[in-house]
């Protein structure tokens, strides 16, 4: 009885891995499938690859002896310096967005010599650093909204293309769009910003070592 409830209870976890695989940042999936301890033991793959969706669910996973518990914390661990690399990106150490070149400052969300911005959707939304320009560059409030957006998405699911479409894309596009300082070109010019800044993501994803 106990070896049917055994397989009974994997079964069920991998029908719910297959489910919501496509849920897991490519990059984290990559880094389970080329793991010495995971590529070539399909319980050990599906015990870690459980991990990464469900990782609340630690012991009941290690229960069906597919991963050691020390894999399990890895895998934990994992995933949250995985969610701090993406989430440092979208909010910097104060506020310096290094990984921005210093040709962003010239768009017209950060151009406001005279605070012709006006207020409603695009009043002033705090202040930021932009490559290497010197001085403080003056956040819109749809834009500092986008960010927060994103940042909360990538808490959930660390992967670039969290930033690019959706809900908290076009919501930017249409807040960004009332202002009519920042309307022209925005949506190509913030296409542009979300494809670097989904790169970006990647990359601090990417540096991320897993070790079991």
């Amino acid at each position: 009885m106990k070896y049917e409830m055994y397989d009974v209870a994997k079964r069920v976890l991998r029908e719910r891995v297959r489910a919501n695989i496509h849920l897991i940042p490519p990059i984290m999936l990559a880094a389970v499938e080329m793991n010495a301890e995971t590529s070539q033991n399909a319980d050990a793959h599906l015990g870690a690859v459980a991990m990464l969706l469900f990782p609340e669910e630690l012991e009941d996973i290690v229960d069906l002896e597919l991963i050691k518990t020390t894999q399990a914390n890895s895998l934990v661990v994992y995933r949250k310096e995985c969610v701090a690399a993406a989430v440092e990106v979208a909010m910097p150490a104060h506020n310096h967005y290094r990984w921005m070149s210093d040709h962003w400052t010239t768009v017209n969300w950060f151009k406001d010599s005279k605070g012709q911005h006006g207020r409603g959707n695009c009043n002033e939304g705090g202040n930021c650093f932009i490559g290497q320009t010197s001085g403080k560059i003056m956040m819109r409030f749809w834009w500092r909204e986008y960010i927060y957006a994103a940042k909360a998405e990538l808490e959930k699911w660390p992967c670039g293309s969290s930033v690019q479409r959706g809900e908290i894309f076009d919501k930017a596009i249409k807040d960004g769009s009332q202002c009519v300082k920042c309307a022209p070109g925005l949506e190509g010019q913030l296409r542009k910003f979300a494809a670097l800044f989904a790169s970006e993501v990647d990359k601090a994803v990417s540096s991320v070592q897993l070790v079991l």
